[in-house]
């Protein structure tokens, strides 16, 4: 039997009682990027997670490394669907197809996550990365994610 995911349990206390951001320290990866919870909706199956680039997430050009990013939108699609997940429940991503639309430097982003379609077994999400502002869309992803049921 799998171990409780951390990062179910965080959001399934922040669907409970909403509130003001609620930052991702369950999870030592989200925690590198500053990820914060923003925003979650059960019904919807969508979340909000807003994350703080530094400095050392960049290349030598001053640019994030595209990878960091795809992670990004992974957490993004990860929790929407943990949100549409009974306790006990849990998801891993099985294909990640991202698109880069424009590149990113330092700074805040907000990634938008939302599941498109839950079965018994597989979920499908997508999610956008936009700057901090809201004014730009930096890139986007799709995913096939497994679920796993509590029995």
């Amino acid at each position: 039997m799998a171990a409780t995911n951390p990062d179910h349990v965080l959001i399934q206390a922040f669907l409970e009682q909403p509130g003001p951001p609620r930052a991702i320290d369950t999870n030592p990866v989200a925690a590198e990027y500053g990820a914060r919870l923003l925003a979650a909706d059960r019904e919807a199956g969508t979340v909000r997670l807003g994350f703080e680039l530094a400095q050392r997430h960049t290349q030598g050009n001053d640019v994030v490394q595209g990878g960091i990013l795809a992670v990004l939108l992974d957490f993004g699609i990860a929790f929407a669907v943990l949100t549409r997940l009974p306790p006990g429940g849990n998801a891993g991503t099985v294909t990640l197809t991202t698109q880069f639309l424009r590149a990113a430097g330092p700074g805040p982003c907000v990634v938008s996550g939302r599941v498109e379609r839950l079965g018994r077994t597989l979920a499908f999400g997508a999610a956008e990365l936009q700057t901090g502002d809201g004014k730009s869309v930096i890139a986007t992803a799709t995913a096939v994610m497994t679920v796993q049921l509590p029995r």
